[in-house]
């Protein structure tokens, strides 16, 4: 039997600006930047054999220019370590506009394997209106959606105890399946494949 994990960040080398730009440092990024040699030196010291690489989140808040730069990158990466790893696709949710062909093209281009988005886009709860057509796309696609927490309710407050991941990353997870549930996401798309970060929130 196969272990795999399927909540792996990377970084590809030629986004670490990217995350720098954020407000990001490099040592909190560190472990999901490491080389790959590293990497498959960890996985094998853990007993995992296959990695799913997912892109920091952040990466779907931001533009087209920055997403595909991203996907390009993640899928070089996954591509020369094809029994190690399979790729997640960033989606540009900031302009909600291009998302469906961009995630298409990550897919059937680039050959990578779904799709990781926030629990909120800058706020915006994940059963708005405009990223409906990116849903549907997903379905169509039948790739799987990874739901990891950002812009974390209550930042402000967390910062004391590692409250921020052991409460705010918990509770935007609970409110973004909260969201697709109520707003309705789930029934006019029921084919779509979500799965939650840090045990479903």
């Amino acid at each position: 039997m196969l272990t795999i994990d399927v909540h792996a960040h990377y970084v590809p080398e030629e986004c670490w600006e990217l995350m720098a730009n954020r407000g990001g440092n490099r040592g909190f990024f560190a472990d999901d930047a490491t080389g790959m040699d590293q990497r498959l030196q960890d996985m094998k010291n853990m007993g995992v054999d296959i990695q799913v690489l997912s892109p920091v989140s952040g990466f779907d808040d931001r533009d087209l220019k920055t997403a595909q730069r991203h996907n390009n990158a993640m899928a070089d990466a996954v591509d020369r370590h094809r029994d190690c790893f399979l790729g997640m696709a960033a989606a540009p949710l900031l302009e909600p506009e291009h998302a469906p062909a961009e995630l298409e093209r990550a897919i059937k281009d680039l050959g990578l394997r779904g799709t990781t988005i926030g629990s909120n886009i800058r706020g915006t709860n994940l059963d708005a209106k405009e990223f409906g057509p990116f849903y549907a796309k997903a379905e169509e696609l039948g790739v799987p959606v990874f739901i990891h927490p950002m812009n974390v309710l209550g930042r402000e407050r967390l910062g004391s105890y590692q409250l921020d991941n052991l409460i705010g990353n918990l509770t935007d997870t609970a409110v973004a399946a909260a969201s697709l549930i109520f707003g309705g996401v789930l029934r006019e798309y029921p084919g779509v494949k979500f799965y939650l970060a840090h045990g479903g929130g």
